[in-house]
């Protein structure tokens, strides 16, 4: 990936930085520990990745911190139209689990870190700073065979695209990991603000798509593939 130009402050030297999440009291969380950074600014807080989006064009933020999960959009998804309409905005990613489906995906969005959410918060802090002043840090995290070998890049790549996961839309994926979770079609009916007849359709869908025969199926084929950790 080529290397980016370093992002220079604004005239107060404050980086203004947008979070995305879901769940209001770990944005809290974030916020509250991000602000504690004298050079940070937190500059708005979205609850789903299509909100992220359009507050990123409103605000024009310094850098997106993106949580995986979110409704409407996940953080794939989010990263993928922050970086096709603003390239110099960086986006790093919160998973919740490791998951090398999840590296690859976030590594074509164009993304510049990932991290985990439970690392700690001077890990989030010193992964800011280093992608504002150098180049993208993304790949430091990830497997170091997959970054120096470009045939072992190819490989890892060529694994993921042949696999069955990468057969389901951004939705169905979505569905799917709902389903597995536990949740009823009324309740992703819910969640997603779509008919009941929709989440049914995306079901009968993935369904076939994998060749699930049962709930089980799904939930088995979710875990294998890292789209929920195993309780």
């Amino acid at each position: 990936m080529k290397a980016k130009a370093p992002i220079q402050s604004n005239q107060l030297g404050v980086i203004n930085i947008l979070i995305a999440g879901d769940n209001p009291i770990k944005r809290l969380g974030i916020r509250t520990l991000l602000e504690s950074e004298p050079s940070f600014k937190v500059v708005g807080e979205a609850s789903n990745g299509l909100e992220a989006v359009q507050m990123v064009k409103r605000l024009s933020p310094d850098v997106v911190v993106l949580d995986l999960m979110m409704p409407f959009l996940n953080g794939i998804e989010a990263a993928r139209q922050v970086r096709a309409q603003f390239p110099h905005i960086r986006i790093v990613i919160l998973f919740g689990f490791e998951s090398e489906v999840n590296k690859i995906e976030a590594t074509n969005t164009g993304a510049d870190a990932y991290l985990l959410k439970r690392s700690p918060i001077e890990e989030l802090v010193g992964t800011i700073h280093e992608i504002l002043d150098t180049r993208c840090y993304l790949f430091k995290t990830l497997n170091e065979k997959a970054v120096n070998s470009n045939v072992q890049d190819l490989h890892i790549i060529d694994t993921i695209e042949s696999n069955l996961l990468m057969t389901l839309t951004p939705r169905e994926r979505e569905i799917l990991i709902f389903i597995a979770r536990g949740y009823t079609n009324s309740e992703i009916s819910h969640k997603l603000t779509i008919s009941e007849r929709t989440v049914e359709t995306h079901r009968a869908n993935v369904m076939h798509k994998l060749g699930a025969k049962s709930h089980i199926h799904l939930v088995r084929f979710a875990i294998e593939h890292g789209l929920i950790p195993i309780e």
